[in-house]
This record gives C-alpha cells, sequence and structure tokens, in this order.
C-alpha cells in the first residue's frame, strides 16, 4: 500500500471496494456510488470525533527538545501520552532516537504552557500520564494555538489540522483522523438520506498508528474512550429488528460497536 502524500481535494473521486458478501464478486467504484450498495432502512454509523492538535512541542527542564503526542484525556483530567525526540514528523517514525527519559515530577514547558509528568508506565518510559498548568477552556485554546496534528514523514508538507477534520466532526477526542469518513462530504450524507438511509454517530478517540517504540506500538490500540448515544444505540437495534443493515465507517466505529455489543 502506498499512501497518501497529500489530502485529495475532491474527495467524492475517492476509490471504493465493493465486495458482495454472497459471491465475494469485486467491483471498483468510487465513493459516490456508495449509495446505490445500500438500502433504505440500513444504518450508517460514523465516528464524529474531531482530531485533536495532539502534537506538541516543549523542552524538558535541562533545555532537551521534546515532542509530546497527546494519545486522550483521563477522566481524571490528566492526558495518557508518548514522548518523542526534538526530531520533527520529517524523519521517518521508526527512525527518531529516544527522547531523554523523564521520571515523574518532571517538568515539560511548551509556548505558553507547562506538563508535570504524573505516572510513568511499565511498559515504556515514553509512555506517560501529564498534567497540565491549566484545566477547561483556557487549556484548550491553548493547545489550539500550540498544537498541530500528529503527521508521519510520508505527508508532502505540514498538514494543517483542517486537513486532518472531518466535516461533522463534533468533540475533539481523536489523536489521528478517523480517516475512513474524510470522504463523507454533505452532498453524499444528503443523498443516503434522500435513499432511506439512518444516518447515525458514535464518538470514538481513535488512537495513535505508530510511535517507532516496538513495546508501544506492539500494544497498540491501547485502551480509546467511546460514547454511543442511546439513538445510536436504538438505531442499530431498529434495523437489526426490520433487517436492515448496520454499516459501520471505519475501524473505530466497529470497535465501539463490537465492545458494546
Amino acid at each position: 500500500m502506498i499512501p497518501a502524500r497529500w489530502p485529495r481535494e475532491d474527495a467524492l473521486l475517492e476509490r471504493l471496494l465493493h465486495v458482495d458478501p454472497r459471491t465475494g464478486a469485486l467491483r471498483d467504484a468510487r465513493i459516490v456510488d456508495l449509495p446505490s450498495f445500500l438500502r433504505p432502512g440500513d444504518v450508517l454509523v460514523v465516528n464524529d470525533a474531531a482530531t485533536l492538535p495532539g502534537s506538541l512541542r516543549g523542552r524538558a527542564a535541562d533545555g532537551t527538545p521534546v515532542e509530546v503526542r497527546i494519545l486522550l484525556e483521563l477522566p481524571s483530567g490528566a492526558f495518557r501520552a508518548v514522548l518523542f525526540d526534538g526530531a520533527d514528523w520529517r524523519t521517518p517514525t521508526e527512525h527518531r532516537l529516544p527522547p531523554p527519559v523523564l521520571a515523574a515530577g518532571s517538568r515539560i514547558d511548551f509556548a505558553e504552557l507547562s506538563a508535570q509528568i504524573e505516572r510513568v508506565a511499565r511498559l515504556s518510559p515514553r509512555l506517560v500520564e501529564l498534567r497540565f498548568d491549566r484545566t477547561g477552556a483556557a487549556l484548550w485554546s491553548a493547545l489550539y494555538r500550540i498544537g498541530r496534528p500528529v503527521q508521519y514523514s510520508h505527508a508532502a508538507a505540514p498538514l494543517e489540522l483542517w486537513h486532518v477534520q472531518l466535516g461533522y466532526a463534533s468533540r475533539p477526542w481523536a489523536a489521528e483522523m478517523p480517516s475512513a469518513g474524510r470522504a463523507l462530504r454533505w452532498e453524499l450524507l444528503l443523498a443516503l438520506r434522500r435513499r432511506g438511509i439512518r444516518l447515525t454517530s458514535i464518538t470514538h478517540g481513535a488512537g495513535l498508528s505508530a510511535t517507532g517504540d516496538a513495546a508501544i506500538d506492539a500494544a497498540l490500540p491501547m485502551s480509546e474512550r467511546f460514547e454511543i448515544p442511546e439513538a445510536t444505540v436504538g438505531a442499530v437495534a431498529d434495523a437489526r429488528e426490520h433487517r436492515g443493515r448496520v454499516v459501520a465507517i471505519g475501524t473505530s466505529v466497529v470497535r465501539a460497536l463490537e465492545g458494546a455489543a
């Protein structure tokens, strides 16, 4: 597989492979053809998590540059994160050097924020829980000012947050974009509704794809928070009762639905 070097501007031209579950026949199509493969009464479930500006450049107390990539916010208000060295996305993840080992109590300073490491995981010294020096709106405003989206070396240029944001995104839970839904533009969603396809959503905090740390990468995907609204539960149950199909857009939706089934 060759990764995309830049987001396609016309997402409706994205290719779609249709596999007939009865015959196994394959058909090359485009995402714009999706309504023709679905039936009235089917339910389409998307992940509406917004992508975090979760890549933060900072310095340890001794001045060593560090990159922090946020995985998720914990119920306590701390954040689980992975530490990287001072290189940037242009260096392949697997070629980046280990960052400095920072013990619990260590501080990392960012442009206008600082954070203290509260816990270092047994799995790897690069997997930490940290707490920022502010909370609520003040914290999130700062994160959106100084943070950037996580990206990898196959990209042709620096990505802006809007490059990795879904049109229907809501809460900033995802470390990386739930990319299967990127091509679902509003004109396509409206076409699905006109055909009698029911649209509903879950919110799933999709994690990182890779870290370059063998122990962490072997444990991916880690525990990821998700929420399934009551309306989605009802839509899925109704579809199953009336022999409609439940179509999950992306693996994050599959993990959430199967995890709660």
